[in-house]
């Protein structure tokens, strides 16, 4: 029997709202149970696309990175033009700190959605949470032409500044995002929502650095725990000295 228009959007409104509790932390926690009747309603939609973008929107909540992949790339085939599909699964990949995926997929959508501005903002966002700040300025200019009311002279500025520093410091952009992708890595493991993300460089007269700033949903144990396998891959990779010219902080604010 075919299934009214009406209560699908009341599912993906429904999914909306359980994914600002997940991880904007608006509301009481998303229990288990929740979750599960939501998937067996998910499954009993007719229309595939739907269907598939629930799931892996529910995915995303349970961090589980191959059913994401899994459900939102089943979605596409089935609609390979909808940009809100690939904004949609950019989100759900950044949720999961997978940024530079999610920077791609955010590309994708604004291809197919001929210069949506929401979406470069999102691509914007992408590319300062993976350190890639080349690519961060080249899309803020790309706004500015798309949206010349809307340019952002605030993060133009801080950019540019990043973007000096590095150049200044000789050290090869490359490092700072592998350290990033360490970070975000630890992050998924522990299964961790973040809050937010900040960028800044800090200068206290004798040394200077970027600190990059990830504030994370868990209390201090799950912190420690984060922190320690941060460490413990970064040794793996770059031995025991500190990886200039970059400092990751982890920060709990439940």
């Amino acid at each position: 029997m075919p299934q009214p228009a009406k209560k699908i959007s009341k599912l993906i409104d429904k999914m909306n709202m359980i994914s600002r509790r997940a991880f904007k932390g608006e509301g009481s926690p998303v229990t288990e149970m929740e979750l599960a009747r939501l998937k067996i309603e998910a499954k009993q939609l007719p229309d595939e696309i739907e269907k598939n973008l629930l799931l892996g929107m529910i995915s995303a909540i349970k961090f589980s990175l191959p059913d994401v992949i899994k459900y939102f790339d089943l979605s596409i085939s089935q609609s390979p033009y909808s940009a809100e599909l690939y904004a949609n699964y950019a989100i759900a990949l950044d949720h999961l700190s997978q940024h530079v995926m999610a920077k791609e997929k955010a590309i994708q959508g604004y291809e197919v959605a001929n210069g949506d501005k929401v979406i470069i903002r999102l691509i914007i966002g992408m590319c300062m949470r993976s350190g890639d700040y080349l690519s961060a300025l080249k899309w803020l200019n790309t706004l500015k032409k798309v949206a010349p009311d809307e340019e952002d002279k605030e993060a133009h500025s801080a950019l540019t500044s990043i973007i000096d520093f590095l150049e200044e410091k000789k050290e090869p952009i490359e490092r700072v995002q592998k350290a990033i992708a360490i970070a975000s890595n630890a992050i998924l493991k522990n299964k961790v929502p973040v809050r937010d993300i900040t960028t800044t460089i800090i200068d206290d007269g004798t040394h200077n650095w970027i600190r990059y700033t990830i504030s994370l949903r868990a209390n201090l144990d799950v912190l420690e725990k984060v922190n320690d396998d941060f460490i413990d891959e970064t040794i793996e990779q770059f031995g025991n000295k500190p990886v200039e010219p970059i400092v990751i902080n982890y920060l709990s604010r439940e």
